[in-house]
């Protein structure tokens, strides 16, 4: 392989594909090897009583209830369990993915990127896009581009 190759000489990368890359100004190898992240993001876990309103970190946890679903309309459910981290119980809801239950065992380490903000004086707690333990992850510029 020659550095000054298109894209599309590597499995997967067809032409819409390399639509998009080219969108991010990378047409070649070597384009591909020196597009470096803008940040890193720290996956480590994090104890909940340290984060600060919209702060991003993964939290750990030990289950200590049994994943239970409750369906509420036509396909419409919620999965549910707690995960305690010191003192601290979190409760962890699930929406639509009744599947994730059988995943879930009493007694298991329990790890999510998350994201708290305040809502009428309480927590609130989002799921963010993926999850990690002790991780450190690159941040690339995603482009407008679909």
């Amino acid at each position: 392989m020659n550095l000054h190759q298109p894209l599309t000489v590597l499995p997967g990368v067809g032409p819409k594909s390399a639509e998009k890359f080219t969108k991010l100004g990378l047409e070649t190898l070597q384009d591909l090897l020196l597009y470096f992240p803008f940040r890193y993001e720290d996956f480590k876990s994090k104890n909940v009583l340290d984060l600060e309103d919209g702060e991003k970190a993964v939290v750990s946890g030990q289950v200590v209830t049994p994943a239970n679903v409750q369906y509420y309309g036509y396909k419409r459910n919620r999965l549910r369990f707690t995960i305690k981290q010191g003192e601290v119980a979190l409760a962890v809801n699930f929406f639509n993915q009744p599947y994730l239950a059988d995943k879930i065992e009493v007694g298991s380490e329990y790890s999510r990127l998350w994201q708290v903000g305040q809502s009428q004086g309480q927590s609130d707690w989002h799921e963010t896009a993926g999850s990690g333990r002790g991780r450190l992850a690159a941040c690339l510029s995603a482009g407008s581009g679909n």
